[in-house]
C-alpha cells in the first residue's frame, strides 16, 4: 500500500521524476508561447522549447509545493505525503495540456501562493501585511492573466470568515490589488510602451482541451476527485471549525479556477486545481476501508498514462 511505503526524500523524488518525464513528452513544443493569452504586457519574446518546458515544469512543481505546504501548516489531511506527491502528479499528467503561455501558468501559481498567505490570516494578531502582500501577488497576476481578477473575493471572504469587520482590511485588500495596475499603467505611460486588452473569447461548442486519447485517463482521474471531495464534503464535521473554513475557502478557489478553465478554455487554472484535487483524494486514500482498490486505480492510471506517452 502507498501509506506503508517509506515517506522520505528519495521515494518523493523519484516519483515526482517519472512525472516530470511523462509530462516533458507531453507537452506540445508548438503550443508553449511566453507571451499571456490575456495579459496586459505586449511581449512576443520566443524561448527554446527546451527552457519553455523546463519553466512550465518549474512552475508546476512550485504550485504542488505551495499546495503540500498549506496542507502541512493547516493540517487538513494528516499522515504519509507519499501518495499526494503520487495523486498530483498523475493529475497533472492526464490532465495538462500547455496550449496556453508560461505567463499564464506564472500567474495561476501566484494566484496559488496568494491563497497560501490569506489562509494564515486566522491565527494572527496584525493581518493587515498578510492581507496586503496576498492583494499585492494577485494583483501581479492578474496583470499577467486577467480573468484570474475574479479570485479577489479570496481574500474578501477569508477576511470575512475568519475576522471581525475592520473596514481597514478591505481597504488595505483594494489597495494592494490596485497597486500593480497603477505602477503598470505608470510605466506604459511614461516610457511610452506597448499593451494590449484582448476581448474574452468564450469557448465554442466544438473547442476541446482534451484529445480523445486522453479522455479515458482525465475522467478517471476528475471522478475520483469528485467522489474524494464529496467524502470532505460528507465528513466536514469531523474538521474544526477554522479547518471546515479553509475548506471552504478552498473550494470557492477551485470553483473560481474551474469556471475560468472552462468558460475559457484555457488549462493555465489546472495549475492550481490539481494540486488540491490531489490533496482530496489523499483524504479519500486515507479514509478508505479497502485501501488496496485505491492502490490498484492509481497503478492503472499510471500504466495508462506511461502507455500513451510511449
Amino acid at each position: 500500500m502507498l501509506f506503508k511505503i517509506p515517506q522520505n526524500v528519495i521515494i518523493s523524488l523519484i516519483i515526482s521524476l517519472i512525472g516530470a518525464t511523462l509530462l516533458w513528452m507531453l507537452i506540445d513544443d508548438y503550443q508553449l508561447s511566453l507571451s499571456g493569452t490575456y495579459c496586459l504586457i505586449n511581449s512576443s519574446t520566443q524561448l527554446n522549447s527546451g527552457v519553455s518546458k523546463v519553466a512550465v515544469l518549474l512552475i508546476l512543481f512550485f504550485a504542488s509545493v505551495v499546495v503540500f505546504q498549506i496542507n502541512k501548516g493547516h493540517r487538513l489531511v494528516e499522515g504519509n505525503q507519499n501518495p499526494f506527491v503520487l495523486f498530483t502528479m498523475l493529475g497533472f499528467v492526464s490532465t495538462f495540456f500547455a496550449n496556453g503561455s508560461l505567463l499564464d501558468v506564472l500567474a495561476v501559481l501566484l494566484s496559488v501562493f496568494s491563497l497560501s498567505l490569506v489562509l494564515r490570516v486566522y491565527n494572527q494578531k496584525s493581518v493587515l501585511g498578510l492581507l496586503f502582500a496576498a492583494s499585492l501577488i494577485l494583483g501581479i497576476a492578474s496583470v499577467l492573466f486577467y480573468p484570474i481578477l475574479l479570485a479577489v473575493i479570496i481574500p474578501l471572504l477569508t477576511v470575512l470568515f475568519f475576522r471581525p469587520f475592520e473596514l481597514r482590511n478591505y481597504i488595505v485588500i483594494a489597495l494592494g490589488f490596485a497597486l500593480p495596475f497603477f505602477y503598470f499603467s505608470c510605466v506604459v505611460y511614461l516610457f511610452n510602451l506597448p499593451w494590449k486588452l484582448e476581448n474574452i473569447e468564450l469557448a465554442s461548442p466544438n473547442k476541446t482541451l482534451y484529445s480523445l486519447e486522453y479522455i479515458g485517463s482525465s475522467l478517471a482521474f476528475l471522478i475520483l476527485s469528485l467522489i474524494a471531495a464529496v467524502k470532505i464534503f460528507f465528513n466536514r464535521s469531523k474538521f474544526v471549525a477554522r479547518q471546515r473554513n479553509q475548506l471552504l475557502i478552498v473550494s470557492i478557489f477551485i470553483s473560481v479556477q474551474l469556471g475560468i478553465l472552462i468558460v475559457l478554455q484555457n488549462c493555465s487554472p489546472i495549475v492550481g486545481i490539481i494540486p488540491f484535487l490531489a490533496l482530496f483524494i489523499l483524504y479519500y486514500y486515507k479514509k478508505h476501508t479497502r485501501m488496496w482498490v485505491m492502490d490498484a486505480v492509481a497503478l492503472l492510471l499510471l500504466c495508462t498514462l506511461v502507455w500513451i506517452n510511449f
